[in-house]
């Protein structure tokens, strides 16, 4: 930036949006993920020094939960990034939905693409008060991210149908 003719060191903005749920002490944090990162290590552990007992740990999103997650909002998998297996030359295989099916999965040119690889990122379309949403699932960041543009209703029937998941896993 440029203040008065001469150069002015901008530092990164510091600000973002963290949904508190008091009735499940669950925190929301409506970032990116460097961002998120640096909200977990700092504001959230002073946060959390503050109250006795009170301790921090971040939801990851196993393979299990986004499979889960695919079948409580009966969703389709429109894009499937993957870890190759081990020892070849290629390390991550992508494939995306052809416009003529609604789901990757279960598709036996699909299955036999994707054999032998592992999972880390999803990306689920699905249905919601007649409107048509895409969430970004990443296993290995343990993160969901709204590719489309999505009203506070659409992100709380997501955020609803993760915590029935992580519930009905802990329970189990």
């Amino acid at each position: 930036m440029i203040k008065d003719f001469e150069k002015t060191p901008v530092f990164a903005d510091e600000f973002f949006n963290a949904v508190l749920d008091v009735s499940s002490g669950l925190i929301e944090v409506r970032t990116n993920q460097q961002t998120a990162h640096r909200f977990g290590q700092s504001w959230l552990s002073d946060f959390c020094d503050r109250f006795d007992g009170l301790a921090a740990f971040p939801v990851g999103i196993s393979i299990n939960d986004a499979r889960a997650l695919k079948g409580e909002l009966a969703a389709g998998l429109h894009r499937y990034r993957g870890k190759a297996g081990d020892g070849g030359s290629i390390d991550t295989v992508e494939f995306t939905v052809s416009p003529d099916f609604e789901d990757l999965e279960g598709e036996a040119d699909f299955e036999t693409a994707r054999a032998g690889s592992e999972q880390l990122i999803g990306d689920l379309a699905f249905t919601f008060d007649e409107s048509q949403f895409t969430i970004r699932v990443s296993c290995l960041k343990g993160s969901i991210y709204f590719v489309t543009p999505a009203p506070e209703s659409a992100l709380e029937y997501v955020r609803e149908a993760l915590r029935t998941i992580k519930v009905r896993h802990h329970k189990a």
